[in-house]
Order: C-alpha cells, then structure tokens, then sequence
C-alpha cells in the first residue's frame, strides 16, 4: 500500500484557468500513458481527468518515477515542470487510496453523490486495462472500488436527490422557470452531461432550444424530443434571447462571456 501515489489537482485547490491547462481527453490520456509506459517504464499507471479534477495514480517503489511522470505530464503539456509540482498535491499510502475511493463515490464532487464521476472513474481504469498498465494492485484496488460503489448505492442515501450536475442543473432551472410564463432555455453542448441535462428537462413546459458544434446532432435530438436548436454560429444572438443558458462544453477558454447577455429588465440564470 506504502507504493500507491496520487497526484491530485482539483476544485478544491485550483483555479478552473489551472485546470484547463492541465486536463486531457481520452485521446491525449492514452498517447501520456504510452509515453510513460514505452519511455519511463511505468508499470501501472491510471489517469482521471474532468473537467473539476486532474488526477494521476501510480504504483512504484520509485519515488523518481513520481517526479519523472510530473516531468513527463509538464512537457507533454507545454507547462513549466515547477508550476505543476506546485498544483498537484501528492498523497501515498492509505490516503492516497482513500481520496480514490472518495472520488469515485462522488464525495470528493461539487455535488455530493455525483452521478458521473463513478463512470469517468471506470473509464480511466479500462483505458489502463487496455494498455496493460493496470496491473496487480491497481487491478484489485479499482474493483474494490467498485464494490464499494455499488454498496454505497445500495446501503446509503447517498445518490438520492440532485446527485450530479446535470440534474441540480435542471432542478435550479425548473425553480426559476416558476416566476415566468414561458422559459427559454438554451443548452449548449451535448455531451454526456448536456443529454442527462436534455433529458431531465424534455416534457416539461419550457422552451428549449438545443446547440451543438456537430449541428446535426443537435438536429436530430431536438425533432426527437419536440425542441428547437439552432447553429453554433447564432450563440451570441441566443444567450442574449435567453432566460436560461446552460453550457455544458468542453473548451479550453470560455465561449460564452458578458457582452453576449446583453441588457435585460429580468435576471438570467447562467
């Protein structure tokens, strides 16, 4: 247990410009992992990245091979090496895996019980899988996890409710959406957590109008559900006609800003 790392930057103790800079897509997870895999000579490896966490999990002997992948993870993103020994926060041993268990049961999340966090958690253990870099013990760890998971949805109150941010996103819009006649409602971003938002909303009395860079699903999402949507190109035009914008797109630097909301006799709920 003494050889389990993680290297944590989250919510908690970041700035969403810090995040951005660091995290990564699946794509670019699996060309790091190989990296350290082929260059470093990592044997087990694991990497978590949303969009209110970056987090890496080893398991070494080596203290270097810590240093080597923070090294590693820093040229890889362009970042001096410095900067990003200072964001992570390094944890071994028992706390190491006890802030994993926390994570994936969502008790590490902005909402409590988060729904998605137990799904990005898996993935990131099977990219491992398949590269081979989720070797004995994280193996065994990652389904202890996962054992866990299911119990605490079973034995525990702890995914009742809002329990992820696409439906305490619906829920909010639902309570403002009581002090006017008709809503308007623009949804940015289709993604996993852009169609939970879709779905928890469709058939309620609002009007909600669906934006997406692949304009085709927006298209096709909306006739389904009996909504509009509207090209990405009319995003200024729309959040300013909108009394609720929800952005749920994953961009290094933000598409929505002031000069689009424009001047409005009534508040807007972003």
């Amino acid at each position: 247990m003494k050889n389990f790392h993680c290297l944590s930057i989250s919510h908690q103790t970041s700035s969403l410009e810090e995040r951005s800079q660091v995290s990564c897509n699946e794509q670019e997870s699996r060309e790091f992992l190989t990296l350290c895999q082929e260059s470093l000579g990592i044997k087990e490896l694991m990497m978590i990245s949303t969009c209110n966490r970056f987090e890496i999990y080893a398991y070494t002997n080596d203290l270097n091979e810590i240093k080597n992948i923070v090294r590693a993870y820093a040229a890889y993103k362009w970042l001096p090496s410095q900067k990003l020994e200072r964001l992570f926060n390094h944890t071994t041993g028992e706390q190491a895996a006890s802030h994993l268990f926390k994570v994936a049961l969502g008790l590490e999340s902005k909402v409590l019980g988060d729904l998605q966090i137990i799904n990005q958690v898996k993935r990131a253990y099977q990219l491992s899988h398949e590269l081979n870099l989720a070797g004995p013990f994280i193996h065994r760890l990652m389904h202890t996890v996962f054992y866990a998971n299911k119990r605490a949805v079973q034995e525990t109150a702890i995914r009742d409710g809002q329990a992820s941010l696409a439906s305490a996103s619906s829920f909010l819009t639902k309570r403002f959406a009581e002090d006017f006649t008709l809503t308007k409602v623009l949804i940015v971003g289709l993604g996993e957590i852009g169609l939970d938002v879709v779905k928890n909303l469709a058939g309620s009395e609002l009007s909600i109008t669906l934006m997406n860079r692949t304009q085709s699903k927006a298209k096709a999402l909306a006739e389904e559900l009996q909504m509009s949507y509207a090209p990405i190109e009319q995003l200024a035009q729309r959040v300013a006609e909108s009394d609720v914008v929800i952005s749920a797109v994953s961009v290094e630097k933000p598409i929505i800003n002031a000069s689009m909301i424009g001047y409005t006799a009534f508040q807007k709920l972003m």
